[in-house]
């Protein structure tokens, strides 16, 4: 249970940066729609985007990319061994692989949830 609270404070802490980072410092200069995650979706499945639904969007990706990451830095923070560099480097192609693996599908979930959705 003790690891179930360090990952839910890893994920909140990614969260935030992600959050101040990727959502309000691009609203101020008028960017919300300016990451590949944004425009992958967009231009994929040919989404109408306003103001609201950008931002919408720009929220989800946000959320969804901070899962994202949380997931593989948890992992080497407090599962695995990292004593020896063999570790690291399966460690380090297993993230990588996860990683690549989980946006291509998170992102077209997103993409057909809200095409369905009429966007």
């Amino acid at each position: 249970m003790r690891y179930v609270g360090y990952y839910f404070i890893v994920l909140f802490i990614i969260f935030l940066i992600m959050y101040i980072g990727s959502y309000i410092l691009r609203k101020k200069k008028n960017k919300l729609g300016g990451s590949a995650g944004f425009r992958f979706i967009e231009k994929r499945y040919n989404l109408n985007m306003d103001e609201k639904r950008a931002n919408t969007l720009a929220k989800i990706l946000v959320f969804n990319d901070s899962f994202l990451l949380s997931v593989p830095i948890y992992m080497c923070l407090f599962v695995l061994d990292m004593s020896s560099v063999t570790r690291m480097i399966i460690l380090f192609a297993i993230t990588f692989v996860f990683c690549v693996v989980f946006v291509l599908l998170s992102y077209n979930m997103i993409g057909k949830i809200l095409k369905k959705k009429g966007w």
